[in-house]
């Protein structure tokens, strides 16, 4: 293993022994089963970034060191943070993709689902938003059950009434 390889190490804050510590984020991306497009698009994404991971038992989430989440991988999709002035436009010239609802003043996402888009494009997409969220404002400390800041959690989905996640999946979402 190389001393980058020693670097990246997903964060995992799981109090059940599901993910090990100290074991590699590649093997960790193994074990969480994401679609083969989305694996190859968040080993590019690590490979070319380094960003900080958090492997959690519903996704996979990567940012700047000290910043907020770029990227959320779940099992059969993506949710990309985008500019939410942009994101409507940003779906249109993505076929397949959709500009989710649940937004906030600075966060919007872009949902990607399995199979819509090459691995190459989508972690071209991911990098922009790392990109754009290291550009930002600092981790403001935010403080969820994960550890890592949410912008959406603990919010309600207006079509389902359940709570979103981090990333605003809910149960309408599956």
């Amino acid at each position: 293993m190389s001393d980058r390889d020693d670097r990246v190490r997903a964060i995992t804050t799981l109090s059940n022994d599901q993910w090990e510590t100290d074991m590699d984020v590649h093997e960790q991306i193994d074990e969480f089963g994401l679609t083969p497009e989305h694996s190859a698009a968040l080993r590019a994404v690590i490979g070319l970034y380094a960003p900080d991971v958090d492997v959690q038992p519903g996704y996979i989430s990567v940012r700047p060191q000290g910043r907020h989440i770029a990227a959320y991988f779940n099992r059969t999709f993506v949710d990309v943070v985008v500019d939410p002035l942009k994101v409507d436009a940003v779906a249109v010239q993505n076929p397949g993709t959709r500009a989710q609802p649940k937004r906030t003043s600075t966060t919007a996402y872009l949902r990607v689902p399995k199979a819509v888009m090459s691995a190459d494009r989508l972690a071209e997409m991911v990098l922009g938003a790392l990109a754009w969220r290291e550009a930002g404002t600092s981790w403001g400390g935010e403080v969820t059950h994960s550890g890592v800041g949410a912008d959406l959690a603990g919010e309600t989905c207006q079509t389902c009434w359940t709570e979103l996640s981090n990333s605003g999946a809910c149960a309408c979402d599956d």
